[in-house]
């Protein structure tokens, strides 16, 4: 590919460029003339030799050919698949005290660009555990020189990095998916190929708790006898896996789970604990995949929250009820509202398995649901999905409003424009943000909305 007749930079050409920030997603930010180029694993800072390899409408991109100048941040990275092209982590070329900052730097630029506001006063949570703190993995089966391979999709495309060993899952992991890939080679179960669309495994999910039980869910394309032996043989040989489920998705699609689910083996629920309280979790169940963290991001719900005892809260988008459930000893009543039937029947029982019984749980959606509610609400909680809040929630909170809003969110952009839609009637009190992702560019944002005097 050769010139771009919009720009006079070309790709495949060498520019010596300065890393003058860093965007959302940890790429190093440089300039030329008016052109903006992205880098992946550049430091601010840094000044290097960047070759051009991707020209996107108005955004380049480049990767380094050779650092001049190297960020005192900048550290060796110990991942085999780093360089590969693994996407799972972003940011393990910089220190871990350079992520964090990096992770402050960008909610601040975010409420700033989205919201119009100049908010400084972020403190952020560090990791009790940088390393091995995932619960909940998928890798992909694929194919090298006839042997079976377990990975990740590399960086922007359908192919797989073998990964062996991953710094960031349960150390079980690597043991229970080496086993597995060994077994599917000697019974000869065929792989999926996305280009033929042919094959019967597709992927593995690998869920663990804390007492290091585990479910494990494959997904594949349609009925194997040989499975039942796959299955057979891994209950065998490790004890400590609860339940085995097979999802079968037969669709050419980039979703991983297809509409049926059957469970094969044991049961279908582990018991995750965070505090006090034990949580069941299944296969399909959304609960943070770093369970230490979640304990701290529940503890600082609490402390915003500033509850006496008598409040009403309500917990939306509630899911399978950790956070609900968590506060229930520390309020009056709370209301759980969840849109998907089968969180809300999971967070009944996770009620009834900590005889928790000062709580109401509500299935449908937040904007529906909250509008019936005739109690004077004292805490609101929301922990929507990345997409934000529903607009008309939105609208309802501006015109009945709540003295105590805590706004969880894993999307700095979505959240930066929630808040700007509330700003004429709400302000920032407090933001903590949680390391739940150690090394990667995700952010878990926790902040305290008060009304405006």
């Amino acid at each position: 590919m050769g010139l771009n007749p919009f720009f006079n930079m070309e790709v495949n050409k060498v520019y010596k460029l300065e890393c003058i920030g860093m965007n959302h997603l940890g790429e190093g930010v440089c300039r030329y003339n008016e052109y903006v180029i992205f880098v992946k694993f550049l430091i601010l800072g840094e000044i290097a030799d960047i070759r051009i390899v991707k020209i996107n409408k108005l955004i380049l991109y480049g990767k380094i050919e050779k650092l001049y100048t190297e960020s005192s941040e900048r550290c060796e990275v110990k991942c085999d698949y780093f360089n590969k092209g693994c996407g799972s982590c972003q940011l393990l070329h910089m220190s871990y005290k350079n992520s964090l900052n990096f992770k402050i730097d960008t909610v601040k630029n975010s409420l700033k660009k989205f919201a119009r506001i100049e908010y400084s006063d972020i403190n952020i949570i560090s990791a009790i555990n940088a390393y091995n703190y995932r619960n909940k993995i998928i890798l992909h089966f694929g194919k090298i020189n006839k042997r079976t391979i377990l990975g990740y999709y590399k960086s922007e495309s359908n192919d797989i990095i073998e990964v062996k060993s991953c710094m960031f899952n349960h150390k079980d992991i690597e043991v229970i998916s080496s086993f597995v890939v060994k077994e599917v080679d000697k019974l000869d179960i065929s792989i999926y190929n996305t280009n033929n669309v042919n094959g019967i495994l597709r992927h593995i999910q690998i869920r663990s708790n804390l007492d290091n039980e585990f479910l494990i869910t494959f997904i594949i394309t349609q009925h194997d006898s040989k499975m039942n032996v796959l299955i057979k043989n891994i209950t065998t040989r490790f004890s400590n896996i609860k339940g085995i489920n097979i999802n079968y998705n037969h669709k050419s699609t980039n979703n991983n789970f297809g509409l049926l689910t059957k469970q094969i083996y044991g049961v279908d629920n582990i018991i995750e604990k965070l505090g006090i309280n034990k949580y069941l979790i299944n296969y399909n169940s959304f609960f943070q995949i770093n369970t230490n963290q979640a304990l701290k991001l529940y503890e600082v719900i609490k402390d915003f929250s500033m509850m006496e005892g008598n409040e009403i809260v309500v917990d939306a988008y509630s899911g399978v009820g950790s956070i609900g459930l968590f506060l229930a000893k520390y309020c009056k009543k709370v209301i759980l509202i969840e849109v998907v039937k089968e969180a809300h029947l999971n967070a009944i029982k996770n009620a009834s398995l900590n005889n928790i019984t000062n709580c109401i749980f509500i299935n449908g959606k937040v904007e529906n649901e909250y509008l019936k509610l005739d109690e004077k609400v004292d805490v609101l909680i929301v922990d929507p999905p990345r997409k934000g809040l529903d607009s008309d929630f939105i609208n309802f909170l501006l015109n009945n409003k709540v003295a105590n809003i805590i706004y969880v969110s894993c999307d700095n952009a979505t959240f930066s424009r929630d808040i700007n839609l509330l700003k004429d009637t709400y302000k920032i009190d407090k933001i903590n943000l949680i390391d739940m992702f150690p090394y990667t560019s995700h952010i878990e944002i926790c902040a305290k909305l008060v009304l405006n005097k």
